[in-house]
């Protein structure tokens, strides 16, 4: 029987990066179990922010449409991929970034803490 780690403190885990950074630097299986959700999927964290599946949503247009989400059953996710659809590898390097790497902006406008865009992720995945 292996420990888990609670629900709760693993969302915490994926999004501040100075709650626990080691967890992206101990182990694969460590990494993965972080970014499982509670109802069992793996998502990056790219998808964890903005695919967020908690509550209703709404659109940002001029007509407002509301939804209910719901779980779906956790299907099996292809060898090397999570659930999300995203390359393993390529999650993984993300994490471990968004853990350990801190970045300054000269730029006025930007403010406290920011993910990474996907086209940065991208360049950095693609030299590592």
């Amino acid at each position: 029987k292996t420990n888990k780690i609670p629900p709760m403190l693993r969302q915490l885990m994926r999004l501040v990066a100075e709650v626990a950074p080691h967890c992206a630097t101990t182990s694969k299986q460590l990494a993965l179990h972080i970014l499982t959700t509670q109802q069992g999927k793996t998502h990056c964290c790219f998808h964890n922010i903005k695919c967020g599946t908690k509550g209703e949503k709404e659109s940002d247009g001029p007509v407002a449409i509301v939804r209910v989400v719901y779980s779906k059953a956790v299907v099996p996710t292809q060898n090397g991929f999570l659930h999300c659809g995203c390359d393993e590898q390529a999650a993984l390097w993300e994490f471990f970034w968004f853990k350990t790497w801190t970045m300054i902006s000269t730029n006025p406008k930007i403010k406290g803490f920011d993910r990474m865009g996907r086209d940065t992720n991208n360049v950095l995945t693609s030299l590592s």
